[in-house]
């Protein structure tokens, strides 16, 4: 369960880079919009025919959201840099976890921790 939301946040802020990079290039409303409509359909596509991958991409679609409006919003200092932060801090977060459940499943399948 844990490998899924880490691999959600992943997919959820890659999609945001790539989304928020796409709104900084064209600047119009009219590209905010499809981005957005474009993003929402092929995640809620996916998570609507329900199988192994729904949970993790629903977790994605969030992370999405939260990330690309924290990176469009208007914010004092910039919401560019806000935008960077937020996405550093989930990709460290993704690499803090995976690195530790598998120091964990190490010390498990050798029968250390009861």
């Amino acid at each position: 369960m844990a490998a899924g939301l880490v691999l959600g946040n992943l997919v959820g802020g890659l999609a945001a880079a790539l989304a928020y990079n796409i709104v900084l290039l064209s600047n119009t409303l009219v590209s905010f919009v499809l981005v957005c409509l474009v993003a929402s359909l092929l995640f809620a596509g996916r998570i609507v025919t329900g199988g192994p991958y729904a949970p993790i991409l629903a977790v994605g679609f969030g992370t999405f959201i939260l990330l690309l409006g924290l990176g469009l919003s208007p914010m004092p200092g910039g919401s560019g840099e806000a935008f960077l932060g937020r996405l550093l801090n989930v990709l460290a977060a993704a690499a803090y976890t995976v690195g530790a459940l598998a120091i964990l499943h190490k010390s498990t399948s050798r029968g250390e921790m009861a």
